[in-house]
């Protein structure tokens, strides 16, 4: 049914209950109809007029998911948890309970709680297994509490077995990433992105091996779509930085630097990556602050030596530079900001394709991009 069909269809069905609101068929078909259309108010409305007269656990359950709908955790906790303890609950209720309110847990910041409501499910090739939202939650939670080669190998499991859906292989592909399987995290997010299943760690997968590629505009667009779904996330915002570096837009570049740094201010990759921003376009004077903020954040990096070395020698200031650079090196014999600095203290600057090669190398130490998109963004 349309959705303009299901519209008149609830109207009607508000309009049966009027004159006969102890109907629990009909308030089951509202709700039912509600659900459909992702009408929460109207269906929380609902399942509240049934709650008031038929308390049972499958009306608390649809309460729960209403609240879930909502984002209201703390209603969807106390709805679900009311199922988990009803006596009257049979035990596809309580499962279901159980996987909604492991949904609350990964949303409210309790991955481990969640982990220890379904794990049990997870033993061996259990039915959960082959459902797709079991698996997604599963990985999702497991990803949340940095168990990545679980979230890999559980992925491969299912595959191997014919089972991994394609959303649950957009989520592994994120864990691929982050434990730097590139070639199996792009496998996984294009399987996922090719399917239909436009998921946030899909996105952020495929855009990370674009930006490694030197792909920009894809990257961009992936980045663009991410940041949609989740417009707080600090990382998807350095990556689009990144990316408008790369494409030499280094006013937008800069300004979603700032905007990652809101949400993740102790990510130090990330004030270098805006400290080289700004030297791209020649604004020492707030280059050498982000440097000497990366310094406060910690003085045992050597890039962040490095990087104020840079900017000091690019201002001229050789007593300044030469120090910064020499701590850098005795942190890191390899600094290559500390090389970048020796270049333009000796005049090798003037060699743009070994400048532009070093600060590649400063860029990709950062573990954001590859070496070839790093190269691209200094030309």
């Amino acid at each position: 049914m349309t959705s303009t069909g299901l519209k008149t269809r609830l109207q009607r069905l508000d309009g049966f209950l009027e004159q006969d609101p102890n109907n629990q068929s009909l308030l089951l078909d509202a709700f039912e109809t509600a659900r459909q259309l992702r009408d929460w108010p109207h269906a929380a409305r609902y399942a509240a007029l049934a709650m008031s007269q038929w308390p049972d656990p499958l009306w608390k359950l649809r309460a729960g998911e209403v609240a879930l709908a909502q984002l209201n955790w703390d209603e969807a906790e106390k709805w679900l948890e009311a199922v988990r303890h009803d006596l009257l609950a049979g035990d596809e209720i309580r499962c279901a309970a159980e996987h909604q309110l492991a949904e609350v847990m990964l949303h409210t910041g309790k991955p481990d709680a969640g982990i220890e409501l379904i794990s049990d499910r997870f033993e061996g090739d259990g039915a959960a297994s082959s459902a797709p939202a079991a698996q997604v939650l599963w990985l999702r939670l497991l990803h949340r509490v940095g168990r990545l080669q679980d979230v890999v190998d559980y992925a491969q499991r299912w595959e191997t077995a014919g089972l991994l859906s394609s959303l649950a292989a957009g989520v592994a592909s994120l864990a691929a990433l982050d434990l730097d399987r590139s070639d199996l995290a792009d496998r996984l997010a294009e399987a996922s992105l090719q399917a239909g299943h436009r998921s946030f760690e899909a996105l952020i997968a495929r855009a990370s091996v674009c930006l490694g590629r030197a792909d920009a505009a894809a990257a961009s667009t992936l980045l663009s779509e991410a940041l949609q779904l989740n417009a707080h996330d600090g990382r998807s915002w350095a990556m689009f930085a990144f990316a408008g570096l790369l494409e030499q837009q280094f006013d937008q570049a800069i300004v979603r630097f700032e905007t990652a740094l809101a949400y993740m201010p102790d990510h130090v990759g990330t004030w270098h990556g805006l400290g080289w921003a700004l030297i791209q376009q020649s604004n020492l004077a707030r280059a050498k602050e982000v440097f000497e903020h990366a310094l406060e954040m910690d003085r045992n990096f050597a890039e962040s030596h490095g990087g104020l070395a840079v900017v000091l020698a690019l201002a001229g200031d050789v007593t300044g530079a030469t120090s910064a650079m020499e701590t850098a090196r005795r942190l890191d014999r390899t600094s290559v900001a500390a090389r970048y600095a020796q270049a333009v203290l000796t005049g090798d600057h003037k060699d743009t394709q070994r400048l532009r090669q070093l600060a590649a190398r400063a860029l990709t130490g950062r573990g954001v991009v590859g070496e070839q998109a790093a190269q691209r963004m200094l030309q």
